[in-house]
């Protein structure tokens, strides 16, 4: 719809235009937000009790929290271990998640097309920033989000075939953390350790993935 495709393009754009964004799926005709205005009336919006659909899709299958962490993706490439250094447009992004979550966007959702959770979304982009965000969420059963599939593969099954560096093995090690389960196995029959590439880069991470199997 309309009012979907306003609410997804809001997202998009920042943190501050999701108050404008929240009011216009509200159905509060008439309430116009200026950018500067727009944040601090998200606030309002936030404590009016006023019921937002945070679980609907676009026709791509994605909810707005979904298209908030892929915009989010993008302006913090690349990926940087040091929230500090984020640009203004990643930090207005980041405010956006952290905004839709506060609402009570449901971060276990999968999108329709692939099954991917935002932590997928955030491991198949290798934001080791954003994975450790997701991680921290202090609602519901961490293992069992850490080791949701989409389509046969863990978030822990992505983090292995990432290219190998510091990105892929900050990931790693905060799954592993996370409780991720290394002996799972994908639609493949391969464990996250087999999607590792070949070479001496990703040594460290192949022992780490071995002795944590046991």
């Amino acid at each position: 719809s309309l009012g979907m495709a306003s609410w997804q393009a809001g997202v998009c754009l920042g943190g501050r235009l999701v108050a404008q964004i929240l009011a216009s799926r509200a159905r509060r005709p008439g309430d116009t937000l200026t950018q500067q205005s727009a944040f601090s009336s998200s606030q309002a919006v936030l404590n009016s009790g006023v019921q937002v659909d945070l679980e609907a899709r676009d026709f791509e299958g994605l909810t707005p929290l979904h298209t908030a962490i892929l915009a989010l993706n993008v302006a913090m490439r690349p990926s940087d271990l040091c929230p500090r250094v984020l640009s203004t447009q990643a930090r207005d992004r980041l405010d956006c998640v952290h905004m839709l979550l506060q609402m009570g966007a449901n971060h276990t959702s999968q999108e329709i097309k692939s099954n991917k959770t935002v932590l997928h979304l955030a491991v198949q982009a290798a934001n080791p920033t954003l994975v450790q965000l997701l991680l921290e969420l202090p609602r519901g059963d961490l293992r069992t989000f850490v080791n949701m599939k989409a389509h046969g593969n863990t978030a822990l099954h992505m983090a292995a075939a990432l290219p190998p560096g510091p990105a892929q093995e900050a990931i790693v090690r905060h799954l592993l953390a996370a409780g991720a389960d290394p002996t799972l196995r994908n639609l493949e029959n391969e464990q996250p350790v087999h999607l590792l590439r070949p070479g001496p880069g990703p040594e460290g991470l192949r022992q780490l993935l071995k002795r944590s199997r046991v």
